[in-house]
């Protein structure tokens, strides 16, 4: 669906409707996204300062009212019984409050007070936190006033929103009924004014109610949140009658829901450091699965995971630590599993700067998990076909590579820089065509496209443009990894059409003897004879040198 930049946040959850009716909604969901964004501030205990929040008889000195130094200068005699019976006046700090990590519950009144202009807010309200809690990879729950209580549905946005459209109720809720609701999540309540008039002091309590009209009808909804007050313009006629019979609801006949409890839990297997440790991802966009793999013959170990505090983008094992970048509150945070490392605690990139919408972001966490480098004490990584260079303390910047690979120093890795005319390549340093593909291999392997044919080395040694070798790869088979098999520098190949992996070298090429069909692109561990490959229903691990099957990850692990 083509919508403007300005509604790209809300791009998942608007693709429910059509065209039209998401582009009307627009201002709805824009201004109620910053009147309940607005609720995030100023209430905390701690984090960015945010003002000041009244006047309070404890603090600091340079909080202290001037007032109370003028008492000071004037009456020093009273200003020294005021401070010795904590009688001076302080401003009060406000602080931003930390965006609570929870999942996020609605209640809805679909009764007869919200007709209307009051069912148009709430659909833009549902938008709203639909994207509030796919931001902390959360399903939203949504409670109809009138069920029974603890009835919470969740699903994919087009059978929820079609869910609450359907619902409606002819008489006004009971009030005593919200009590028995019980959740801990966030508790959000869309009610019209009656219902709020029994529902003194609730912070999340939104109401709406028509406030303008023509011959027409409604043309505008006033609504309140919390001591705020705002009102917005109602959508076309036309379009607003459309909305609230359902036909600008797209079909949900092809929704399919993710199952936590599948056996497909654990995707995108992959290798990313020298320690034999699979990572993957897990059901949820926030959770990683971690497998270190033991020698043959050695005692199997389990798989751990970890949940994360946003959708993972990036992640890589450095020696006993795992990194992951995450999406935290609009902003991409390193969290460091295990010993430090460097300053990436303090590491900050604001989304925006790296041009990608929340949409954007939740396609890449549901996508293969790329890899982080640690580069002298920045972080690099590609994201959306762009690699970028995050720094805790310096600006962001962005890079033009071609590859990158781990090395055996912890912050320096391979890479192959691109420029104007050339590429430069290190260890061993090299210069190649600037339209040269490149894949690091094992120690100091090297393959390269040269735009006609993939070139690996002859020998194990260090290559050199003199003795790179052409090497002839089947039909539709794609290069993912290079190593040392029997002596000769070998070219892995995936081949999508038949889920094979072809093993290829100077002599020919060959299907990887008793290997199941694979369903996605394979790693090569980037030291070790170690590869992963995904199967249907789990992630195994194959030691190439013997082709046994030495560790297998699976869902319900």
């Amino acid at each position: 669906m083509l919508l403007p930049p300005a509604l790209q946040p809300w791009g998942e959850p608007l693709a429910a409707l059509d065209t039209e009716l998401a582009i009307a909604l627009g201002p709805l969901v824009r201004q109620l996204d910053q009147l309940i964004t607005r609720q995030d501030a100023g209430s905390g205990a701690h984090g960015p300062l945010d003002g000041y929040d009244g006047i309070t008889r404890h603090g600091s000195p340079t909080r202290l009212l001037v007032s109370e130094w003028a008492l000071a200068d004037a009456v020093p005699a009273e200003f020294l019984r005021r401070a010795a019976n904590a009688e001076l006046l302080y401003l009060d700090p406000a602080y931003q409050q930390d965006r609570e990590r929870a999942g996020v519950a609605v209640l809805v009144d679909t009764g007869p007070d919200q007709l209307g202009a009051g069912r148009l807010v709430q659909l833009a309200a549902l938008i709203v936190l639909l994207r509030r809690s796919a931001a902390r990879s959360k399903e939203l729950s949504v409670g109809i006033l009138g069920d029974e209580p603890g009835t919470w549905h969740s699903s994919e946005p087009e059978v929820l929103l079609r869910t609450w459209l359907t619902e409606r109720r002819p008489d006004d809720p009971d009030p005593l009924e919200i009590d028995r609701w019980s959740t801990a999540d966030e508790l959000w309540i869309l009610a019209g004014p009656r219902l709020a008039r029994e529902l003194p002091g609730r912070r999340r309590l939104l109401t709406a109610r028509e406030c303008a009209w023509d011959d027409g009808g409604s043309t505008a909804a006033e609504v309140r949140l919390a001591g705020d007050r705002i009102e917005l313009a109602l959508p076309r006629h036309d379009v607003a009658i459309r909305a609230l019979r359902g036909a600008g609801f797209r079909p949900t006949k092809n929704v399919k829901r993710r199952d936590a409890d599948s056996s497909g839990g654990v995707r995108f297997g992959m290798f990313t450091g020298s320690p034999p440790r699979l990572i993957a991802r897990g059901n949820e966009s926030n959770e990683l699965v971690a497998l270190t793999v033991r020698p043959q013959g050695a005692d199997a170990t389990k798989p751990r995971r970890y949940h994360l505090p946003g959708p993972v983008l990036a992640a890589a094992v450095y020696s006993k630590r795992m990194v992951a970048l995450v999406l935290v509150d609009d902003t991409l945070r390193a969290e460091v599993i295990g010993h430090s490392l460097g300053h990436l605690d303090r590491l900050a990139v604001p989304l925006s700067g790296l041009g990608l919408t929340a949409a954007a972001v939740d396609a890449l966490s549901q996508q293969d998990l790329p890899s982080l480098y640690f580069w002298h004490g920045a972080l690099i990584c590609q994201l959306a076909d762009r690699w970028w260079r995050l720094h805790p303390s310096e600006p962001l910047e962005r890079l033009d590579l071609s590859a990158v690979a781990p090395a055996t120093k912890l912050d320096e890795p391979r890479t192959a820089r691109r420029s104007a005319s050339s590429t430069f390549v290190t260890s061993p340093p090299r210069t190649l065509s600037s339209t040269q593909r490149v894949i690091f291999g094992q120690k100091h392997l090297l393959a390269r496209f040269d735009g006609e044919d993939w070139l690996i080395p002859t020998t194990e040694e260090p290559s050199n443009p003199g003795r790179d070798t052409v090497v002839d790869l089947p039909a539709d088979a794609e290069p993912f990894g290079l190593l040392v098999m029997e002596g000769l520098p070998t070219l892995l190949c995936y081949t999508e059409s038949d889920g094979t992996i072809q093993l290829c070298d100077r002599n020919g090429s060959r299907t990887l003897p008793d290997c199941p069909r694979v369903v996605r692109t394979p790693s090569l561990h980037p030291v070790q004879p170690l590869l992963a490959v995904e199967l249907d229903d789990r992630v195994d691990v194959i030691d190439l040198t013997d082709n046994e099957l030495v560790a297998t990850l699976r869902g319900d692990a």
